[in-house]
C-alpha cells in the first residue's frame, strides 16, 4: 500500500512473515497491578518503511511529577500507543496516537448491565491533553493525528448518541476535527 505508519486497533502479535519488515515501539502498554499483557490487544502504531523515524512515547503511571522526554501519562488500562514521525527527507515532525475506546460495563451499584465506551475515550483524550502545548492558543503549533475506533455511534437522538457528542466536543476544543468518517470509526486531526 505505500504506507509509512499505521495506526492499529485491536492488535495480536504480528506474524513471523512479516516481523522483519515493521517495526514496533519498544514499550508495552501500562498495565497497572491487576491486568495481563494476555488480556489485552493494544492499539499500536507501526512503523512501515524506511521514509520516517518514529519515536514511540513510554506509557507511565499517571502522576504529578515531570514526565521524561518520551513518556505519556497512561489513565486509561491499553488505550492508546502514541509516537513523534518524521520525515527522512525533512518536514515538521508530528505525534500520532492510536486509539482504542475499551467498552466498560456500568457499576454493580447502579443496578444495570450496561456497556459503555464513552469514558474510555474521555481517558484518552485526558492523556492526549499532554501534547497540546497551550490553552490559550498562543504557545506554539501541534500537530497531532489521532485515529482509531471509539465505539461510539452518531444519527439518533439516544442518550448514547449525547453522550458520544461529548467525545467530539472535548477533541474540538483541544483543535481537533473529523477528517474521516467510515463505519463508525471516526478519524481526528489535531491541529
Amino acid at each position: 500500500m505505500d504506507v509509512d505508519v499505521a495506526l492499529l486497533q485491536e492488535t495480536c502479535t504480528p506474524p513471523p512473515d512479516v516481523l522483519d519488515t515493521i517495526e514496533l515501539g519498544p514499550y508495552k502498554p501500562w498495565l497497572g497491578e491487576s491486568y495481563t499483557a494476555t488480556a489485552l490487544r493494544p492499539p499500536r502504531v507501526v512503523k512501515l518503511s524506511n521514509r520516517v523515524e518514529v519515536e514511540w512515547y513510554e506509557q507511565v503511571e499517571p502522576h504529578r511529577g515531570t514526565l521524561g522526554p518520551r513518556q505519556m501519562p497512561a489513565s486509561g488500562i491499553g488505550l492508546w500507543d502514541a509516537a513523534t514521525v518524521t520525515a527522512v527527507d525533512g518536514g515538521e515532525p508530528f505525534n500520532v496516537v492510536s486509539m482504542y475506546a475499551a467498552w466498560q460495563r456500568s457499576h454493580t451499584n447502579v443496578g444495570s448491565r450496561s456497556l459503555y465506551p464513552d469514558a474510555s475515550a474521555h481517558r484518552i483524550i485526558s492523556d492526549m491533553t499532554v501534547l497540546v502545548p497551550s490553552y490559550s492558543g498562543d504557545g506554539p503549533e501541534h500537530r497531532i493525528v489521532a485515529a482509531g475506533d471509539l465505539n461510539v455511534c452518531f444519527g439518533d437522538s439516544s442518550t448514547f448518541t449525547c453522550r458520544a457528542q461529548t467525545i467530539i466536543d472535548r477533541m474540538a476544543v483541544n483543535g481537533g476535527g473529523i477528517v474521516d468518517h467510515c463505519g463508525g470509526r471516526k478519524v481526528y486531526h489535531l491541529a
